[in-house]
């Protein structure tokens, strides 16, 4: 069973994911900004709101999904360890979808 993280450990999670949010260019605020960040990440826009509302914390496989779609190292992102950047973030199944589809036409 998975050790339940403290209030400072999630409040310190959100301002990483905020962070690493709004360096790839999403503005996180208003309407709509939840949809189409997890659409470019591939994570589910419920669990995005979630994990930035501090509702819930992710589990490490969401964590992976979330450093390698913002381009962050998963350890940073989780624990606070290391360097913020690590790459170019990685494209989403559905932006790969896209491509294929685009590249018919």
């Amino acid at each position: 069973m998975r050790k339940q993280k403290s209030l400072t450990e999630v409040r310190a999670f959100q301002q990483r994911l905020t962070s690493a949010l709004s360096r790839r260019g999403f503005r996180v605020a208003g309407y709509g900004w939840v949809t189409q960040a997890a659409k470019k990440i591939g994570v589910s826009a419920v669990n995005l709101g979630n994990w930035h509302s501090g509702r819930r914390y992710p589990d490490p496989e969401s964590i992976q999904i979330l450093a390698s779609g913002l381009g962050v190292d998963p350890n940073w992102l989780s624990e606070g360890f290391g360097e913020m950047e690590t790459s170019s973030p990685t494209e989403s199944q559905s932006d790969k979808k896209t491509k294929r589809f685009d590249s018919r036409c």
